[in-house]
């Protein structure tokens, strides 16, 4: 559970990134034989891991605060930047 308010993502948003994670770390378990170009998935689901981990996409909020700046409307609250 989440006692912070500095999220960005809601539950729903958090619950896919986790699957993709750990859909990403089963692709490369289930794997027999050469992994090939799956050997990057691990990699790959450190990003969504940690996102739904945390709660907070920095890209997402980033891109959020740009694109606010040039359209010169406020920023959501929840974007945090």
């Amino acid at each position: 559970m989440v006692y912070s308010t500095d999220v960005n993502m809601g539950k729903v948003q958090r619950f896919s990134m986790l699957f993709l994670s750990l859909a990403l770390l089963v692709i490369t378990l289930a794997t027999q034989g050469p992994l090939g170009w799956k050997v990057v998935f691990p990699y790959l689901a450190i990003y969504p891991g940690i996102i739904a981990l945390t709660g907070w996409d920095p890209v997402y909020a980033v891109m959020v605060g740009l694109w606010s700046r040039i359209t010169g409307t406020p920023a959501p609250v929840h974007a945090g930047v």
